[in-house]
């Protein structure tokens, strides 16, 4: 569990980091474009990353409720 929130705050951080490097470079085209690729990237990579999280919880609650109505 750790482990998993550790790289879930490390891409959430570098999405970030990569647009303001992005900004950094917005004089040259090429290097502005190639900083932002890379924080949709990570960007993907954080909700994949919330995916996998949530999806065991997800379905617990949903048994959960499922099972409560039933009474």
């Amino acid at each position: 569990m750790y482990e998993e929130g550790s790289q879930i705050r490390r891409s959430i951080k570098s999405v970030k980091s990569n647009i303001v490097e992005g900004y950094g470079r917005s004089r040259y085209k090429q290097d502005y474009i190639k900083f932002l690729v890379y924080s949709l990237s990570s960007n993907d990579e954080t909700i994949d990353h919330l995916e996998n999280y949530l999806r065991p919880i997800h379905s617990k609650m949903k048994l959960f409720i499922l099972d409560y109505m039933k009474d």
